[in-house]
């Protein structure tokens, strides 16, 4: 019974920590200006990475990398977890680069996909347009 009781009440100490969407929106709430600025930024890149290291339709697509890089622009996000080692990882790197402060780590276990030429690792950037 006090186990029930102890999870009923995490639960609800959970439950209160959860933004409601209207205040969840407005915390995250990105204007078209903000996407288009970092779509025209993250474009050359993208051209390349899709034309030289890898498919349109493995990379992530051009409209949520910009959706991505004016998150974390707003948000001025320090602290970065990166799943793989695709153009999200050289978004998550050029963000860094341009913002003081900021640390990327990639995690990607693929060892052909970390030999490729032009793959954006921890240890290794070589994505440069033009």
């Amino acid at each position: 019974m006090l186990n029930r009781i102890a999870r009923k009440m995490s639960f609800q100490i959970l439950k209160s920590k959860i933004l409601p969407y209207p205040k969840l929106e407005e915390q995250f709430l990105l204007t078209p200006t903000e996407i288009d600025r970092a779509s025209k930024i993250l474009k050359p890149y993208y051209d390349y990475y899709i034309a030289h290291v890898s498919k349109a339709d493995m990379a992530m697509s051009l409209e949520l990398a910009a959706l991505v890089y004016a998150l974390c622009v707003k948000k001025e996000l320090k602290n970065l977890l990166d799943l793989g080692s695709g153009f999200s990882s050289f978004v998550y790197r050029l963000y860094a680069s341009t913002h003081s402060g900021v640390r990327v780590v990639s995690v990607d276990d693929d060892s052909q996909w970390l030999e490729k030429p032009g793959c954006i690792c921890a240890v290794r950037i070589c994505l440069i347009p033009g």
